[in-house]
């Protein structure tokens, strides 16, 4: 499965169905994730300088639920 952006850049998709109509999706871009529906989650890919912004606007939110996951 592909989605592509309103820039033209594709991503891929890898998702697995669960039964009762949910799927999970467990790969982007060739990335483990694992997305179940279970809460609203965000994924960013941003450049490493950028990282300490997006995560300051995130915990002032109180969106910043845990850390990051280096794979």
């Amino acid at each position: 499965m592909g989605l592509t952006g309103t820039n033209g850049r594709r991503l891929s998709l890898v998702a697995r169905s669960i039964g009762g109509g949910e799927v999970e999706i467990t790969r982007v871009d060739d990335r483990p994730v694992l997305f179940n529906g279970s809460a609203y989650e965000f994924l960013a890919e941003l450049p490493v300088d950028q990282a300490p912004a997006a995560r300051a606007l995130l915990a002032a939110d109180g969106a910043l639920l845990e850390d990051r996951l280096r794979l």
